[in-house]
């Protein structure tokens, strides 16, 4: 998923520890560890800020960031502090109950915002990322958040990675979970408004996910209780099955499939 991108570093960080976690970070995702001039699209970036995908100028040196995955500030901070609540859609879909909190595999974690929020309502909740480039950024982001003494026990206590192929992990894992959590590449739309800068980067990672219909199937066979697909308004179901029940929002809805009736 990642073979036009390179792992580089910014000049003014290139002390010892900073250029060690590049390097390893490189042999990890198998590709070239370079410093300018840089000679791909993208590169993994360390910044004073964590691990950040950015673009590359024509000149080869770093330009804009395009990705960045931080739990501890921005939206993913304010969903933390307001909008950590068991009435939210979300919350319902998965199945939060009171007194209950599900055991949860996101099959598609992405930049793991809808992952963080249900970790804060103390669910247990597996990340599985196949994107080599989204698993790099996910994992330093965790890193960081873990550190901090505001997240340290939500990420130690209910958060885990993986990394691959989420329908192959789910047939040779035997780990059970009440609730298996789907949010698959949306469809491409004609709107530019819905196609936001950041989301296209992810479609270059990911592709369009068009064995998400297969995920679904391997989903619907292990989970205990439930597959939940989000699904943006109107747009139309993965595979052929019928959710039992939809939830639905201004400008999207979850897809509710029980497995236990």
């Amino acid at each position: 998923m990642c073979n036009n991108l390179s792992i580089s570093i910014i000049p003014a960080l290139a002390h010892s520890e900073v250029a060690d976690k590049a390097r390893n970070h490189a042999i990890s995702l198998g590709v070239p560890y370079q410093t300018a001039p840089i000679t791909s699209e993208f590169s993994l970036v360390y910044t004073e800020q964590g691990l950040a995908l950015h673009s590359i100028k024509g000149d080869g040196t770093i330009g804009q960031e395009e990705l960045h995955i931080d739990f501890l500030h921005g939206k993913n901070r304010f969903r933390h502090l307001n909008n950590c609540t068991t009435k939210q859609p979300l919350a319902k879909a998965v199945g939060i109950k009171p007194g209950f909190r599900p055991t949860i595999f996101d099959a598609t974690a992405g930049l793991g915002g809808d992952g963080f929020v249900l970790a804060c309502l103390n669910c247990k909740i597996t990340l599985c990322e196949r994107s080599s480039v989204l698993h790099a950024l996910l994992e330093n982001a965790l890193e960081r958040a873990e550190e901090d003494e505001v997240t340290s026990e939500i990420i130690a206590n209910n958060m885990s990675l993986l990394y691959g192929n989420a329908a192959d992990i789910l047939v040779r894992d035997p780990t059970q979970y009440h609730t298996i959590y789907m949010d698959p590449m949306y469809p491409h739309r004609t709107k530019s408004a819905l196609n936001k800068k950041e989301m296209r980067v992810i479609r270059t990672l990911v592709g369009d996910d068009d064995d998400a219909e297969l995920l679904l199937q391997a989903a619907l066979q292990r989970a205990e209780n439930r597959v939940v697909v989000k699904r943006p308004k109107g747009a139309p179901l993965v595979g052929t099955r019928k959710p039992n029940h939809e939830i639905t929002m201004k400008n999207s809805r979850y897809d509710v499939y029980l497995t236990s009736i």
